[in-house]
């Protein structure tokens, strides 16, 4: 299998595209590139809305310092969130390019028939490791959800809250709800709003990671196929150039040819090698 035939970030592009961190090459259509900026734009300020939430609770919960202490350290995880958001969109231009160049032919080697093989295990493997991450970083909120409401149908099963009961009392995480909680159907309700905020920042947490490890996961296995590249390299050669089955020589000035191409090889193993390194 040759190298190169699918792209090593496809896939996980998708999942990129669905956390809202994604930006149409110019190339795209209009049209599309809209629809990208408009719905990256709603998930932001969905998610900023739910930030200012979270803020704005503070002041209700100032006297129990516990919950303050864990509640700004919340907070400051999803201001980590939205940095990571911005440097990811700011830079998709940068984003592009790094995996144009390495993904660029270049770093196909067609005689090395086990770079292929390298190549596409890496892939896989890391494409497996990003798809757990979105999951794991997604089923944060979904299963403080699931708590909530399991602890809310058991206390409150009625329509209204009863003795001194309130949402507040139900919610795995704090922020401020802006509309009324005085029924457990607006509580629930409530929940999903803190579900949706919680997922949108969990995307962002999620693509930061995953698209940094996407890159070190080819570098690495760009480096392990130069690694097999190099030491293959004369016998390679010895097989492109239809020489027999374990020919040596004691020196390579005896066949120019030959020395040339070993000239050839090294130097662009070790053109690519700066590339990877640089």
């Amino acid at each position: 299998m040759k190298p190169g035939n699918d792209d090593f970030f496809k896939k996980i592009e998708v999942f990129n595209k669905i956390a809202g961190v994604w930006l149409e090459p110019e190339t795209s259509s209009k049209m599309k590139r809209m629809v990208h900026i408009i719905y990256n734009t709603f998930l932001f300020l969905c998610s900023l809305f739910f930030f200012v939430c979270e803020i704005l609770v503070l002041s209700h919960i100032m006297q129990e310092l516990t919950v303050l202490v864990d509640h700004i350290t919340m907070i400051f995880n999803h201001m980590i969130s939205f940095l990571e958001f911005y440097v990811l969109i700011t830079n998709q231009p940068k984003i592009a390019e790094l995996k144009k160049i390495l993904q660029d032919k270049r770093f196909s080697y067609e005689d090395c028939p086990i770079s292929g093989s390298l190549l596409n295990k890496s892939k896989s493997f890391y494409q497996r490791v990003a798809i757990i991450s979105y999951i794991l970083y997604w089923m944060v909120g979904t299963s403080a959800h699931m708590s909530a409401l399991k602890a809310l149908n058991a206390n409150a099963p009625g329509i209204y809250f009863e003795q001194n009961f309130t949402c507040y009392e139900f919610v795995p995480h704090l922020f401020l709800i802006p509309f009324e909680t005085d029924t457990t159907r607006h509580c629930k309700n409530a929940l999903i709003g803190m579900d949706f905020g919680l997922w949108i920042i969990a995307g962002y947490l999620a693509t930061h990671d995953t698209t940094l490890y996407s890159f070190v996961s080819c570098v690495r296995a760009k480096i392990e196929i130069l690694s097999e590249v190099t030491r293959t390299m004369r016998e390679r050669i010895v097989r492109k150039m239809n020489l027999p089955d374990g020919f040596e020589l004691l020196s390579d000035e005896d066949i120019p040819e030959f020395e040339e191409q070993m000239y050839f090889e090294i130097k662009r193993c070790n053109q690519d090698l700066v590339i990877l390194l640089r």
